[in-house]
């Protein structure tokens, strides 16, 4: 069948905003003014991508529909941008988010952190702050817990015990209670137990010995 083609005019009343954005004001001043448009107010703005100077773009924004002699906000880029937010992901993902912001990921640290190894714990300057556009951003990554297993420490001395856990970076909890099979001031066992992962600061705790306790009274009822 024959195909009707339909060409819809605007009409002499209106008008489509033109693209302005790269230009220079100048120049959008007279992209506009042939669209028979005037510019009511100039206002920067931040932008990741168009440099200082330069047009961002228009309030109503490229190819809205007004009237001819309608005015518009001519927003002009002020070469600064928004730093966003990479926390919970990877080292790899970071940089896109950041390139996509016009940033550079600059230095990357690691730091001990319960969150998943390798993955971001925050940025420098943090999230939101407003940089210049092409800023080197520092990225903090999380390290993975340093797991020490714990040595078996029953019969030694609470000295030893206490000496190694506390350059391990545990808390040391010490509980003293009598035993008739580990010597005073011996460790008797720990929690957890021997062999056990541990994380730096970790609470544990110690069962020392505090010797056989009091010898018991006998009883005169029970004398022959």
């Amino acid at each position: 069948g024959a195909i009707i083609k339909y060409i819809v005019s605007l009409g002499a009343d209106s008008v489509l905003v033109p693209a302005t954005e790269g230009m220079t004001q100048s120049q959008a001043l007279e992209a506009l003014a042939k669209a028979n448009l005037t510019v009511s107010e100039t206002k920067t703005v931040n932008s990741a991508t168009i440099p200082v100077d330069r047009v961002v773009g228009t309030d109503p924004p490229v190819d809205t529909q007004v009237k001819p002699g309608d005015t518009v906000v001519l927003q002009i880029s002020n070469g600064k941008t928004t730093v966003p937010d990479c926390t919970g992901k990877t080292q790899s993902d970071c940089s896109t988010i950041l390139k996509n912001a016009g940033l550079v990921m600059g230095t990357v640290t690691e730091e001990t952190s319960d969150a998943a190894a390798g993955t971001v714990i925050r940025t420098e300057p943090g999230v939101d702050a407003t940089v210049d556009q092409n800023t080197q951003v520092t990225v903090v990554v999380a390290k993975a817990l340093e797991k020490k297993p714990l040595p078996d420490f029953r019969g030694k001395s609470a000295s030893e015990a206490r000496s190694w856990l506390d350059g391990a970076g545990m808390i040391v909890n010490e509980v003293y209670e009598s035993s008739t099979s580990v010597a005073e001031n011996r460790v008797i066992d720990t929690n957890p137990s021997a062999g056990a992962e541990l994380t730096v600061g970790q609470t544990v705790t110690i069962r020392v010995s505090s010797g056989p306790g009091p010898t018991p009274t006998p009883d005169p009822s029970q004398t022959p």
